[in-house]
């Protein structure tokens, strides 16, 4: 499958506005983004807007089924095999502190079956919804995988969610917070919720 990496817009009128950028006077100059969190397929969501291609869109000559979605949280006894996404995330932090702020806590694992007539290759995405009073975006990008498929061959996926995902940056306090509630989890194969293929719950 070819993987779109950006959203492409379907109009000019539905991304001019997306930054704005405020230089303040100051002994270090500040930057003020304007849009804050709500930037490509965020701001497409928030707003209703359509694009022309959404974020992680592709094509494939074959088909893919999804099943069997599980979610699972992570207990101190768990090994955890890392994802390609969550190495490149954490290889660059050396302090111990930052390195606990990504570690796993919730497993998600579900089931990718290449039901067409040619090999190939799939993206999926794991997208992550957050209790209301967060006030983040309708859904976020938390991880993805490329799976590679033989005809009718099944594989297991594993995508991890760890203790930064879960967090928002809490303007108030000006630190990373956990939200209480009702957390989504969406295995999608693009943003666009036409191409949603799991979805599950869990608590905090």
């Amino acid at each position: 499958a070819v993987t779109s990496g950006f959203s492409i817009h379907a109009s000019r009128l539905s991304c001019e506005t997306l930054l704005t950028i405020t230089i303040v006077e100051a002994q270090r100059a500040a930057i003020v983004l304007t849009k804050g969190v709500f930037l490509d397929y965020r701001h497409f969501d928030k707003n209703n807007i359509t694009p022309r291609y959404y974020f992680g869109y592709g094509l494939s000559y074959t088909t893919f089924t999804f099943s069997t979605l599980t979610i699972s949280k992570v207990g101190q006894d768990n090994h955890i095999g890392q994802s390609l996404y969550r190495r490149r995330r954490v290889s660059s932090y050396s302090n111990k502190a930052l390195l606990s702020f990504y570690e796993p806590i919730y497993t998600i694992t579900f089931t990718v079956t290449n039901i067409g007539n040619v090999d190939g290759s799939e993206v999926p995405q794991l997208y992550l919804g957050f209790p209301e009073e967060a006030a983040e975006p309708p859904k976020i990008l938390r991880g993805f995988e490329r799976v590679y498929l033989e005809i009718g061959e099944s594989k297991t996926v594993t995508l991890v969610l760890t203790q930064r995902d879960v967090s928002y940056w809490n303007t108030v306090n000006q630190n990373w917070t956990v939200a209480h509630g009702k957390y989504t989890v969406w295995i999608a194969t693009s943003a666009n919720n036409a191409d949603i293929k799991l979805e599950g719950f869990f608590n905090i």
